[in-house]
């Protein structure tokens, strides 16, 4: 597109949209389903690739197909962690929205924006909490609205999965605090008063200094109260980070493996 990122404009005003929401990787029960059932009904993952080595020569057409399928995956999973066009979104198990999220970000220009359905993990996994948190830091986070789906507003979608309608402002309209409601289970329900509630970076920096992601209140009071206690007194650790020490009052350590979520 040279009439949008030539001569100074930089990208578009407005990018809109609902990426696919699909892990970057090969799943063998999902291709086998329809293929050769047999395979992808396979008691555990060794009797399934046991079954796949066999294809080579009991049925050498689909296993070659396969493995045109497996090192499409793979070449896709090293273009997204090799190019260095994803920096915030290529860790840990990739799935596509978060990196439709980074790349939405980055069509646009200084003053466009960008609004996004995308699955509430772009806030609140450990995966993608540098690209939330950058938002936060450079003040591109506008809004953000948390949905439920137990009222099936996604009719196909499981009803206990919760997803997001974020906007992202471009780099000269920053928002000193941005809009947030949690847990809406309808469209009307981002207009409540009683849930409508705003955060600045610094309020990030005293609820969650460590990772940066979503403080999910249900009611704008419970958000007032949590900003409020905060103000007086640390979370339980604030971990080393670039911009401040460590603050471990009381002396707490974590040996690995206590928590397995």
């Amino acid at each position: 597109f040279p009439h949008v990122f030539g001569q100074g404009r930089g990208g578009f005003d407005m990018v809109l949209g609902n990426p696919p929401w699909e892990h970057v990787e090969l799943k063998e029960e999902e291709f086998f389903a329809a293929r050769a059932p047999s395979i992808a009904k396979a008691r555990n993952a060794a009797e399934r690739k046991k079954a796949i080595a066999a294809l080579k020569t009991s049925a050498p057409t689909l296993f070659e197909e396969f493995q045109a399928a497996q090192r499409l995956a793979d070449s896709e999973m090293y273009l997204i962690r090799a190019s260095s066009r994803f920096p915030l979104c290529s860790r840990g198990r990739i799935n596509t929205y978060a990196i439709f999220a980074e790349l939405n970000r980055e069509l646009i220009n200084d003053r466009g924006s960008v609004g996004c359905i995308l699955p509430a993990g772009i806030a609140m996994d450990d995966t993608t909490k540098l690209f939330f948190s950058g938002l936060v830091k450079t003040q591109s986070l506008a809004a953000l609205f948390h949905f439920e789906n137990e009222d099936r507003i996604f009719p196909t979608v499981h009803h206990a999965f919760r997803f997001v309608l974020l906007v992202i402002s471009g780099k000269a309209r920053k928002t000193t605090a941005a809009q947030f409601v949690a847990f809406a289970r309808q469209v009307p329900d981002i207009q409540d008063p009683a849930r409508a509630y705003t955060l600045s970076s610094e309020d990030f920096t005293l609820i969650n200094p460590n990772t940066g992601t979503f403080p999910a209140f249900r009611r704008a009071r419970d958000a007032d109260l949590t900003r409020t206690v905060h103000h007086r007194v640390s979370v339980l650790i604030r971990e080393t980070r670039e911009e401040f020490p460590e603050i471990n009052p009381w002396n707490i350590s974590f040996r690995q493996g206590i928590f397995n979520m």
